[in-house]
């Protein structure tokens, strides 16, 4: 079963057309989404973790001015009068107003609470929990250092300042501001270790800040989306960590939004360790002039872009953001991209092919008609009338049938005036001997070539009693008239060669006298009667005597005729003794007789033969036709005397080399003759 094949119509070239350009654009621009996309989400993303980190250090370092103006409004008040624990109790528990989730509470370096907001303080909490936590508070002091193991490294000064610090207790996350008291009124001993925090737990400080609809409002998390990456939380670097100078970790994000406790981002964890080897000098210096830094980190596999914020104040924010969830999120945008291309494409498609088939109907209706037009059907029907360059093309189609047609006409037309040039051009053919019989006094070879279908040049050979009479002619001209002029020279030198030699004795010395009558004769009849045509022809006439081996000559105006006696020798021209034939009435043509012995070889041609051209305009000429004439008669030598058909052959032979396939400029007529004995029979 043979596969159908593709009809390549307009209409498909079009439509291919299209998805050539359209399909390269389409993966060229999914390519360049693609890359585009992510770096626009690395940015975003950067720029997300900003916002939501801003919007905590906000929330923070607001709750901190806060609980620290309570603080020292309460020291303050200290100083100025002597409060009992029970009066103490009562301020805090105004400050807090009613706080549930938060709590003021007084006490010593040791860890003993001396007063507190919460009513129910002594049965909420052991004496243990109480001072384990106050004890962690007052290491940060430099004046409440109890030389424990917990102390802290750098620890603070007893000033006016507070601090604000997150520690883990009770297994909750809480945030913690703490001030130094110091003495508590009149009289109170200078070496007072008094301290006042306040603590609140770090959920329910989220949810009174109002951040959990912040987070809703900028979708916290999600954006971020490192769940994404379905690893544990420990494989995992935070989505973005706030910092005290960068280099001690205060709150820390996962990618869901959620707070990380405080010992799954500590200053010996590997996912703050890996955070901190990324930073460096270089980040370090641009961090210290206030310009952002960006680097890029691997942890357990995956790659992070880490960027790295500072401000004034201490505070800083390092930001991270997986690559491999990028790159996921890139490619799901370039997904949709080219999806929407390719139904794009689609559209496109079905509209493009309905509109190719809308443009290509015209041309499709003209292929149609000009394949009418090459199988002959010229009366066509054009239905469309198309605009611009299509409009021009059916103009031309209907103009090209009209002048088909008219063609068509002439061509009908042409064809009878062909058939009767046929059979003139047959009529003419028979007016040349088929034969030669000379009575075995020569060996005769003859062509005759018209340029056109009917020709103007003729040879002929007429026996008579003394010999045989060579004639060759070429009237003016070429075609129809020139032929028709060629029957009536024809058949005017053979009526008078009949009359001439028939009716008048047998006397050599008269055969001269003979043929000048016979051309005069001639030659007086075309002036008298055709003169006004101003149609003439150049006539050779030569009588072959075997007997005296004499050649008689009468030329009229045509082409010197070569002679070589005996086949040796030079070449003897016999050329003309009068005018053309039909011009002027009474000219004179005179005759000469000259020897042609056994051996002789006679070349009669029209000036078709020297005139015969090449493509490069050269003529074969009257020099290079002797050449070929002397080379055709000697090139037999191994195997005889060569025979006049032989010569002819050569000669013609060498006018084709010569001229190629080079239109014929003139009638091209040749006549070999080799005379031979009166007794002497022809060679085969």
């Amino acid at each position: 079963m043979k596969r159908p094949k593709l009809r390549l119509t307009v209409a498909n070239q079009i439509t291919l057309a299209f998805w050539a350009v359209y399909a390269p654009a389409l993966l060229l621009i999914t390519a360049l989404t693609s890359d585009a996309t992510e770096r626009w989400l690395i940015n975003s993303k950067l720029n997300e973790l900003r916002v939501e980190a801003l919007l905590i250090k906000k929330y923070v370092d607001t709750w901190e001015r806060e609980s620290s103006g309570q603080l020292r409004f309460f020291k303050a008040l200290d100083r100025v009068a002597r409060l009992s624990p029970a009066q103490q109790s009562k301020i805090l528990q105004s400050l807090v107003g009613g706080d549930n989730y938060r709590s003021i509470t007084i006490a010593n370096r040791k860890g003993i609470a001396l007063a507190s907001s919460r009513v129910d303080f002594a049965r909420r909490n052991t004496p243990g929990k109480v001072r384990q936590r106050a004890r962690m508070i007052a290491n940060e002091f430099s004046c409440l250092q109890a030389n424990t193991p917990t102390q802290s490294i750098n620890p603070l000064s007893c000033s006016d300042s507070a601090f604000t610090l997150r520690r883990k207790s009770d297994n909750t996350q809480r945030l913690t501001t703490a001030l130094a008291l110091g003495p508590s009124g009149p009289g109170a001993p200078r070496e007072s270790d008094r301290f006042i925090y306040t603590s609140i737990n770090l959920s329910h400080f989220f949810s009174d800040s109002e951040l959990a609809t912040i987070e809703y409002q900028i979708s916290l998390g999600t954006m971020t989306g490192q769940r994404l990456l379905n690893l544990p939380s420990n494989q995992q670097l935070p989505s973005f960590v706030l910092t005290k100078n960068i280099s001690t970790p205060l709150l820390a994000f996962n990618g869901a939004g959620q707070l990380l406790p405080s010992n799954a981002i500590t200053p010996d964890s590997p996912s703050w360790r890996t955070i901190q080897e990324s930073i460096s000098p270089e980040c370090r210096r641009q961090l210290s002039r206030g310009v952002n830094c960006q680097t890029r980190v691997q942890f357990h596999g995956e790659r992070y872009i880490v960027n790295v914020r500072s401000s004034e104040s201490g505070l800083g924010v390092i930001a991270t953001v997986p690559l491999r969830q990028v790159s996921a999120e890139a490619e799901q945008s370039s997904r949709k991209v080219l999806l929407l291309g390719l139904g794009l494409m689609l559209l496109g498609t079905l509209g493009m092919r309905w509109l190719a088939k809308q443009l290509s109907a015209p041309i499709v209706e003209a292929s149609a008609t000009i394949n009418d037009l090459s199988a002959g059907t010229f009366n066509i029907q054009l239905q469309r009338k198309p605009r611009g360059e299509l409009g021009t093309l059916y103009t031309n189609i209907r103009i090209t049938a009209q002048r088909l047609q008219q063609l068509l006409l002439k061509e009908q037309q042409a064809a009878v005036s062909l058939r009767e040039i046929e059979t003139a051009k047959a009529i003419q053919n028979n007016f040349l001997p088929l034969s030669v019989d000379v009575a075995s006094r020569a060996d005769v070879a003859a062509l005759c070539e018209p340029a056109l279908n009917v020709g103007a040049d003729w040879y002929d050979v007429i026996p008579v009693q003394s010999g045989t009479v060579f004639v060759l002619a070429d009237v003016c001209d070429k075609g129809v008239g020139s032929a028709l002029f060629m029957s009536v020279f024809r058949s005017l030198i053979r009526f008078f060669v009949q009359q001439v030699f028939t009716d008048q004795p047998v006397e050599s010395s008269c055969d001269q006298e003979r043929l000048q009558q016979v051309l005069s004769k001639v030659n007086s009849y075309m002036a008298e009667n055709h003169g006004e045509s101003s149609m003439f022809a150049t006539i050779f006439l030569a009588l072959h005597r075997p007997v005296e081996q004499q050649l008689v000559v009468v030329n009229g105006g045509h082409e010197a005729t070569l002679l070589v006696a005996q086949g040796i020798g030079a070449i003897q021209q016999l050329k003309a003794s009068g005018p053309a034939v039909g011009i002027f009435d009474g000219a004179h043509y005179g005759s000469y007789a000259c020897d042609c012995p056994p051996g002789s070889w006679i070349l009669m041609y029209s000036d078709g033969l020297p005139d015969a051209c090449n493509h490069d305009g050269e003529r074969f000429g009257h020099e290079r036709s002797e050449r070929c004439f002397l080379n055709a008669i000697g090139s037999d030598e191994t195997h005889g005397t060569p025979t006049a058909q032989a010569v002819l052959q050569d000669i013609r032979g060498s006018v084709s080399r010569f001229c190629g396939d080079a239109a014929a400029f003139d009638d091209l007529t040749v006549m070999v003759v080799h005379c031979q004995a009166d007794a002497e029979a022809i060679a085969p």
